[in-house]
């Protein structure tokens, strides 16, 4: 079993001499990201049109549901036809057409 005075072949005072000059390094700030070479977290800005052009999206497909939802309850979907479509897109969609 080993001592803690003589780890990985370095006896302590060598060990304190290397910490020592490690945190002479670093200095009393301590570690920067920079230092370490961590690099800092991403981010995106969008402008103000493109916040624009996404609510109008939203907005749009809001109201697009809302519209196909009350079709669906006002029974306009309970017809033979749209059986028939739903049932051919949904064979396509699993590659059974």
């Amino acid at each position: 079993m080993s001592s803690l005075s003589n780890i990985s072949g370095l006896n302590a005072s060598a060990a304190a001499s290397r910490i020592g000059g490690v945190i002479a390094r670093v200095g009393p700030q301590g570690v920067s990201p920079a230092s370490v070479g961590v690099a800092r977290a991403d981010s995106v800005s969008l402008s103000p049109e493109a916040l624009q052009a996404a609510e109008a999206s939203d907005t749009a497909r809001a109201e697009r549901l809302a519209r196909i939802k009350q079709e669906i309850q006002s029974g306009a979907y309970d017809s033979a036809d749209k059986v028939a479509i739903v049932a051919d897109k949904l064979a396509r969609m699993f590659g059974k057409a």
